[in-house]
């Protein structure tokens, strides 16, 4: 797990690295959205969400929501936002 944390002088104490890894548990949070999703919508919006991103515009959608999330972990681009 790389959460740019490597430049802290001395590094994590152990007790920071536990709590960091609970918190950023991609396991549990996919569990979370899980059950939220089966909570919150119906067999028929979870079609529809589905079919809508996997059309064409869902997936420029996803692409652009994948760059930007890429592009805010860059110092360069982080640096030009300034």
């Amino acid at each position: 797990m790389d959460l740019g944390l490597s430049t802290i002088k001395g590094g994590l104490r152990p007790g920071w690295q536990a709590g960091i890894r609970r918190i950023y548990d991609t396991d549990a949070m996919a569990g979370v959205i899980l059950h939220n999703i089966e909570q919150g919508m119906t067999p028929d919006d979870i079609a529809a969400a589905l079919t809508f991103f996997q059309s064409p515009l869902g997936n420029q959608i996803i692409a652009l929501e994948t760059s930007a999330r890429t592009a805010m972990t860059d110092p360069v681009i982080e640096d030009l936002a300034r």
